[in-house]
């Protein structure tokens, strides 16, 4: 294995044990090496928001989609404005994104939640269900259309989003938590601790 390579293994070992700082060390130091690799970028990136330096985590996926434009990085580097509490660049990013790839499920989702964030609860749900028209059996937007429903009061329609993550993963802790708060909000609390 050359040096780089070796780098890149230790940074993810240590990554995987919560030392993002050794992390952070180890993929600076195969980035020295191999200036060029967007992998790296988005390695030491997330080691970077990790550590809560979100400034240096957007840079680093900045220079990873610089150098692959088709990495999907640009979704990293918004998680990092959206840690930043920039809703705004986090959503002109994603209209940038979604111009070039209009079908990109995972976008409209990312665009919904940074909708969310701003209360703008009618955009956000439509990009949810953007998505869920895009990729039918993505979970994270079931969730975040349901936890929509029920900010709007729906909670019918919330309960049945939830009801579609756990027919899609059975063990969705976050699905069981949501549905539950949503019939709690029905006044139905037998149902709701079932």
């Amino acid at each position: 294995m050359d040096t780089f390579s070796k780098n890149m293994a230790s940074g993810k070992a240590h990554f995987r044990k919560g030392d993002y700082a050794r992390a952070i060390a180890d993929f600076s130091e195969a980035l020295r090496l191999n200036p060029y690799d967007d992998t790296a970028y988005i390695n030491r990136g997330l080691a970077y928001g990790m550590e809560g330096e979100h400034d240096r985590a957007a840079d680093d996926f900045s220079e990873a989609v610089r150098l692959n434009p088709q990495d999907a990085a640009f979704i990293n580097r918004c998680l990092a404005y959206a840690m930043k509490g920039d809703p705004k660049r986090v959503i002109d990013e994603l209209d940038a994104e979604l111009g070039r790839s209009p079908d990109f499920a995972d976008a409209y989702n990312s665009r919904g939640a940074a909708y969310f964030e701003k209360g703008e609860f009618k955009r956000a749900l439509a990009d949810f269900s953007a998505a869920l028209g895009l990729k039918p059996d993505s979970a994270d937007a079931y969730i975040n259309r349901g936890i929509g429903y029920s900010m709007k009061g729906e909670h019918d329609r919330a309960i049945d989003d939830f009801n579609e993550v756990l027919r899609l993963n059975p063990n969705s802790a976050d699905a069981y938590h949501n549905r539950g708060v949503a019939y709690g909000m029905k006044g139905e609390h037998d149902r709701a601790i079932a």
